[in-house]
């Protein structure tokens, strides 16, 4: 969520686990990533410290859990927390995986992976979908990827997964890296853009869509401000999965850059109780523009060749925020 106070009016531009691994080294061809105790374990002790972590908004305790973007969004959002809701009075309930089902493909090698979606204790009408990483024999399972859709989305099937391969992309609609790229021009260029026709509905993109717009609007008072720029792009490789129904299971991430620039002998400043006051003190004005940067996490399908693509769920949060 991109809250700004710019000059004097508020603009609201909207927007966890290891088990103690065995010393073992791969032997054989290829073997499970993990077993279904294992996981299990694993999962369990994820709650138990991401729960922990997120009532003492603790960001070395969730690194212990979680890895790589999942890992920046949930330590901003903590910072976040500790700026605006000093009391603790929005810390979330805490929740737990239910009966979770679980993606786990076969290796030959190090890193392995895979996949977890549950039901969520404290939430009932969403479900969590996880990635896990492991790097070496010798390194804990982490969460590398986490989205929370809603219950009634339906998720490609997780049993049978395997990793992605090149070759594959012959029967799918469109490569993993190409989805990322479509994704990010997409929500780059709006409702309207070329891109749009590529994907089903879905409420988180229109959300985000939504929000772009809201921040593009400004520019209709042209003595306050002068520009808007509002840009996506994909952040790192997707990693992907080739499910039993022939769909892609992909986990993404794109990176949002943000800038409102102001007329000329203005000042502008992010407000105390917006999210960039965590980064960017109140008492600091900016003669030319604000900045922010957004991390957004993307789970997306990708079907065969003829469909569109589905945007299951996506998370994000404000990770800079500054100006010059």
């Amino acid at each position: 969520m991109r809250v700004l106070v710019v000059l004097v009016s508020a603009v609201a531009l909207t927007t966890g686990c290891s088990a103690v691994p065995r010393p073992d080294t791969v032997t054989s061809l290829t073997r499970p990533a993990i077993s279904d105790e294992r996981a299990a374990a694993a999962i369990k002790h994820y709650d138990e410290v991401s729960n922990a972590a997120a009532k003492r908004r603790d960001e070395k305790l969730i690194a212990t859990v979680e890895t790589g973007d999942v890992l920046r969004l949930t330590q901003a959002g903590y910072r976040i927390d500790r700026v605006l809701d000093k009391a603790g009075k929005g810390i979330p309930d805490p929740t737990t995986h239910v009966k979770p089902s679980l993606g786990v493909p076969s290796y030959g090698s190090y890193p392995m992976r895979f996949v977890a979606a549950a039901g969520m204790s404290a939430y009932k009408d969403y479900q969590v979908l996880d990635l896990w990483e492991r790097k070496s024999a010798g390194d804990p399972w982490l969460v590398t990827h986490q989205v929370t859709p809603e219950k009634k989305i339906k998720l490609p099937p997780l049993k049978g997964l395997r990793p992605h391969t090149a070759a594959d992309n012959a029967q799918l609609a469109v490569s993993p890296e190409a989805a990322a790229t479509a994704l990010a021009e997409y929500l780059t260029g709006g409702a309207r853009s070329r891109r749009a026709a590529l994907f089903a509905p879905s409420a988180d993109v229109t959300g985000i869509l939504s929000t772009v717009a809201d921040g593009k609007s400004l520019l209709k008072d042209p003595k306050s401000y002068r520009a808007v720029i509002d840009t996506f792009t994909p952040s790192g490789t997707p990693t992907a999965f080739l499910t039993s129904s022939g769909e892609a299971l992909v986990f993404l991430s794109l990176t949002e850059e943000f800038q409102l620039q102001v007329g000329p002998n203005l000042s502008i400043y992010w407000a105390q109780g917006s999210p960039g006051s965590a980064f960017s003190s109140p008492t600091t004005r900016y003669d030319s523009a604000i900045t922010s940067t957004t991390l957004y996490q993307v789970a997306l399908a990708i079907p065969r060749k003829g469909a569109k693509l589905r945007v299951l769920a996506t998370a994000d949060e404000l990770v800079e925020a500054g100006g010059y």
